[in-house]
């Protein structure tokens, strides 16, 4: 099963308790999480990169009226087995198709794993696995940490 996602990606302070202010005010509006990594170096800003269970205008509404800068991407969440090979499957179909994969990540539950493709072409991506869903609404929004 696959399917096209939102990735929302929110800039965030280097600093402690961040992760928890932002999961409290998405709890508050209960949102609920189904994919999460996050790019936080030893500089003052990073990043946190999510998928959710709610409508894209929604969470990015919750976002910016927290004063939190975010913006989205599409991303492809492929359900497989837990085996090994699923991903070389996959990766060999998006190579042979000329389709580049610039961010991966995966969250696994027992017997599947759910993989979160960004890629060079999400409408190409989306026909190759046979898939008939419209790219998700981008729009940025404003705001500062």
């Amino acid at each position: 099963m696959a399917q096209m996602l939102t990735l929302f990606t929110v800039q965030v302070l280097n600093r402690p308790n961040v992760l928890a202010d932002l999961t409290r005010i998405l709890d508050a509006e209960k949102i609920n999480l189904t994919g999460i990594i996050s790019d936080v170096g030893d500089g003052d800003v990073g990043y946190i990169r999510f998928t959710a269970d709610a409508e894209t205008p929604k969470v990015l509404n919750v976002l910016t009226k927290n004063n939190f800068t975010a913006w989205t991407t599409p991303v492809i969440g492929v359900e497989v087995d837990n085996t090994p090979g699923q991903l070389l499957n996959l990766s060999e179909k998006f190579g042979a198709a000329n389709i580049n994969i610039r961010s991966i990540f995966a969250t696994v539950g027992g017997v599947k794993a759910r993989i979160f493709f960004q890629v060079s072409d999400p409408m190409r991506a989306i026909e190759l696995l046979g898939l008939e869903l419209p790219a998700p609404v981008t729009a940025p929004a404003s705001s500062c940490c």
